[in-house]
């Protein structure tokens, strides 16, 4: 009641950009890995503290839970 934000979490990390990455996943070639290597990357360009793997795809997975997203995925005939 006196301190609204005491208990206000903040992050250390940045915060990736899971639209970005969720249109990129759909792209051939492309996975959540090399999408992390790449926030990696920005966050050391930035100077900024990158989160790691695990923490990355579970944020990206509330993300996905959270918009409700789905991927759709043809498969070519052989």
């Amino acid at each position: 009641m006196f301190y609204p934000d005491k208990f206000a979490s903040e992050s250390l990390y940045q915060k990736p950009d899971y639209s970005y990455v969720h249109a990129e996943l759909k792209k051939t070639g492309v996975n959540l890995k090399l999408l992390w290597k790449e926030y990696k990357d920005t966050c050391n360009q930035n100077g900024a503290l990158s989160m790691g793997y695990t923490k990355f795809c579970e944020g990206y997975s509330e993300h996905v839970a959270r918009n409700s997203l789905t991927n759709h995925l043809t498969h070519e005939e052989l």
